[in-house]
């Protein structure tokens, strides 16, 4: 359990540092939207928060299994949100349209 959870924490960071880096690149571009700027950041800021509060209740004893699932959660939201952003193309239909 203590190797799925440095993986997991591993995958946090990294994509945290993605997401802070994709805030700075998006920050640079001109004409970048400024929603995709804040959206990016605030993706890796969170990353950063879920790791360092899951890291430090694995380190306490009673809530060791509490931080690793609070570092999986943002991978289910990711995967799950992926499922259903990628679905609609499955069906070469675009995003909003109607599945009837």
């Amino acid at each position: 359990m203590t190797n799925l959870f440095w993986a997991v924490t591993f995958l946090n960071v990294a994509a945290a540092v993605y997401y802070l880096l994709m805030a700075f690149t998006l920050h640079r571009m001109p004409g970048s939207a400024r929603s995709a700027v804040l959206h990016s950041l605030a993706m890796g800021v969170s990353f950063v928060a879920l790791a360092w509060v899951g890291y430090l209740l694995w380190q306490s004893w009673h809530y060791a299994e509490l931080g690793l699932w609070l570092s999986i959660f943002p991978w289910t939201i990711l995967l799950t949100s992926g499922f259903f952003l990628v679905l609609p193309t499955l069906r070469n239909r675009p995003l909003g349209s109607r599945w009837n």
